[in-house]
């Protein structure tokens, strides 16, 4: 019980934080729903239904709604009135804001936020699953935590064009243009290692996909500022922070992909 109680003061916490959004003059406006994006939409859930079960599928909608809903939001606290929700995230539906940024932190933050939104309903999720033992409802509520947790997990992976590629890159710009692909470049190379070691192909070629995405990855706008020492001072325990909470719920993927789940 004192965990749930505790993931309802996270819930009302993030509340507090994302009502000024929510209660904007202007309505959030749909974009993208059209019959070929929903097509998109219902094989990639058909195939996780096939894979896992129709709940998983259900619950990895669930993360993708909740990501897209904190882009929005995050948007609309940094100035972006303009804002909109994505039926489907796809370089034809356009980005969230056709406003740019007008510095590296405002872009750090509105991107953050996808994630960062779903802390509280995932703790929630965990929370509610615990208050049933043995009961429907706990496999309801923990399959929605643990699919809200991977889709995050992956989500803030340091790999372009992932968000957590992105995140890496805006963190490591500040005076450091030439290391900037190294925090990418340790990582492929420990999900290489990783693969190789395990003997999993699937990963071993993950791994080389990510690194060949990365290297042509588009640069950063140059004439917008960056982040200073006392953003990094933020941003770099933010990231961390947020990718760290997501560990425990979206670890399983990793685990299923080598084979050890």
């Amino acid at each position: 019980m004192t965990f749930f109680l505790l993931s309802m003061v996270l819930v009302a916490g993030t509340f507090a934080i994302v009502r000024p959004a929510m209660v904007a003059p202007r309505s959030i406006p749909l974009v993208g729903a059209t019959g070929s994006h929903a097509i998109i939409l219902a094989t990639a859930l058909a195939a996780i239904a096939l894979t896992f079960d129709l709940l998983t599928s259900a619950s990895v909608f669930l993360a993708l709604a909740i990501h897209e809903m904190g882009l929005v939001l995050g948007h609309r606290l940094a100035g972006h009135d303009g804002a909109r929700f994505r039926f489907l995230p796809m370089p034809r539906t356009g980005p969230v804001s056709t406003d740019p940024q007008d510095s590296d932190l405002s872009h750090f933050f509105v991107t953050l936020m996808g994630p960062a939104l779903g802390l509280a309903p995932m703790v929630a999720a965990f929370a509610l699953s615990d208050l049933f033992p043995g009961h429907p409802l706990q496999q309801l509520f923990g399959t929605t935590a643990l699919s809200i947790g991977a889709f995050n997990f992956i989500a803030l992976l340091p790999v372009w064009p992932l968000p957590g590629g992105t995140l890496v890159q805006l963190l490591v710009r500040p005076g450091l243009p030439r290391v900037s692909p190294l925090p990418a470049a340790v990582f492929f190379a420990g999900m290489a290692s990783l693969g190789w070691a395990s003997g999993t192909p699937a990963l071993f070629l993950f791994a080389l996909i990510g690194t060949l995405a990365y290297v042509i990855r588009p640069p950063l706008p140059s004439g917008r500022p960056p982040m200073t020492l006392a953003h990094l001072r933020l941003a770099i325990p933010a990231y961390l922070a947020i990718l760290s909470a997501y560990f425990l719920g979206g670890w399983w993927v990793l685990l299923l992909i080598t084979g050890r789940f």
